[in-house]
């Protein structure tokens, strides 16, 4: 993942409290979880188009991916 959405990611986390509750679930979740996770937000995704679900769907997909949630919430200070 591009280091440049990483900290656009880290900044909305910081500015929103319900992007890092978000952040904290998906942390708290093993790896058996997180794809589940996975599958039902790619199913969630489908056909949704709007400028507000690419985001939302940008930022699931960042921090789902290995190690990104880590990243992100060592950047903010929630680890």
């Amino acid at each position: 993942m591009n280091q440049d959405f990483l900290n656009e990611i880290s900044s909305a986390c910081k500015e929103d409290t319900r992007l890092r509750e978000i952040l904290r679930r998906i942390l708290s979740m093993d790896k058996f979880e997180i794809e589940n996770f996975k599958k039902k937000m790619n199913i969630y995704f489908i056909g949704r188009d709007s400028e507000e679900d690419l985001k939302s769907k940008r930022f699931f997909q960042c921090v789902l991916e290995s190690g990104n949630a880590e990243i992100v919430a060592k950047s903010i200070g929630i680890i």
